[in-house]
């Protein structure tokens, strides 16, 4: 009666262990890529050198940036006529995330100052600052904010900011979208982002 106890029992096991094992998912499903190692790049703008006009000139906001803005002048891209840069005007562009988690983002701006010496923080130019994150860029919605032209004698540079997966996954299931602000003497030729997903 023992023997036959013991011998149902490793019979019922062994079926539960069948059982168990015939429910579990492989790790990635097939044709499906593994995570973190596809990248894909949002464009904003056209890489052209500040050439006037073409068909992103004026990119697209996010509601709140949208409600930013109201009342302020707001800079288009390519906003320049050679080396001049008009004064005292906002640039605002929203790229839409997705809602794929996010594993290494970089955002690549290239951008344009008005001719003169490097400047301090204080200096006409050297007081603009790129603001990433969400609008209205106040504590946790700022997820960086760089002064480009500080110390810098270049007149066109490309800036890149590295930001964290932590920080763009909590837009991707919150507002769904990365804004960017630009104050308020710079010129833009375009905005990339390059995710790692």
């Amino acid at each position: 009666m023992k023997r036959k106890l013991l011998t149902a029992t490793a019979t019922l096991l062994a079926g539960l262990a069948q059982l168990s094992n015939a429910q579990q998912l492989p790790p990635e499903f097939p044709g499906m890529p593994a995570p973190c190692t596809q990248t894909r790049t949002l464009l904003i703008g056209d890489v052209d050198m500040f050439a006037a006009g073409g068909p992103m000139a004026t990119p697209w906001m996010s509601p709140a940036m949208t409600t930013m803005f109201s009342g302020k002048p707001r800079r288009t891209f390519d906003d320049s006529n050679g080396t001049s840069v008009p004064r005292d005007k906002w640039f605002g562009a929203s790229i839409p995330l997705g809602s794929c988690k996010i594993c290494k983002a970089t955002l690549e701006i290239r951008i344009k100052r008005n001719p003169g010496p490097a400047e301090p923080a204080t200096g006409q130019n050297g007081n603009d600052t790129i603001y990433v994150g969400t609008a209205p860029f106040s504590g946790a919605n700022t997820l960086a904010a760089v002064k480009p032209w500080v110390g810098e004698a270049a007149t066109v540079k490309t800036v890149t900011i590295p930001l964290t997966a932590a920080q763009l996954n909590s837009l991707v299931f919150g507002t769904g979208v990365l804004d960017v602000l630009i104050q308020d003497d710079t010129s833009v030729d375009y905005v990339k982002l390059t995710l790692t997903q």
